[in-house]
């Protein structure tokens, strides 16, 4: 499935799809990190957007064993952060 990652809600929807991945191949560090990004309170949007920039990174270059969808992505997920990011 592609994901649409136009609005803060589907990219949090990633997130949880992305965390029943992550369980489901068991994957704990990267698991964690995920779980703890979307428990945290963050006082601006690029505060947000920046740690999640952090950890698709993280992800991305530790490879854990997703799908090729998953990965594509979460490549696509980057790109956007990345974009909003530079405003």
């Amino acid at each position: 499935m592609d994901w649409n990652f136009d609005t803060p809600e589907n990219i949090q929807e990633f997130i949880v799809h992305l965390v029943n991945e992550l369980e489901g191949i068991g994957e704990t560090d990267l698991l964690r990190e995920l779980k703890d990004w979307r428990d945290t309170f963050f006082t601006t949007s690029t505060e947000y957007f920046g740690e999640l920039l952090v950890i698709t990174k993280q992800l991305l270059n530790n490879k854990p064993k997703l799908s090729r969808t998953d990965i594509k992505n979460l490549k696509r997920l980057m790109l956007t952060l990345e974009d909003v990011l530079r405003g």
